[in-house]
């Protein structure tokens, strides 16, 4: 029950605390933005976590450095967030 409230959460507000928790506990997130579609995974990545795009892959130590070191476009992923839209939760 508790697992589907932070999916919930992560689904409905987009609560960067339920995205911590969920890819940290092997989720893995299809999003969008303007038409372009990225993917979060920590499945075969070179560090702990990596964010998919049009096959590159940016790769990170953590989630954390994830979201605040991420590059999409010209801009960094936290400042995007809130205007992606989330398509799967795997």
């Amino acid at each position: 029950m508790l697992y589907q409230c932070i999916e919930k959460e992560l689904l409905e507000q987009k609560s960067l605390a339920a995205l911590i928790y969920l890819l940290g506990n092997g989720r893995e997130l299809e999003c969008e933005l303007n038409g372009e579609t990225y993917f979060i995974t920590k499945s075969n990545s070179p560090k702990y976590v990596s964010l998919w795009h049009n096959n590159t892959e940016q790769s990170f130590e953590s989630i954390e450095e994830l979201l605040t070191k991420a590059v999409l476009g010209e801009e960094k992923f936290l400042s995007l967030w809130e205007k992606m839209h989330i398509v799967t939760l795997f």
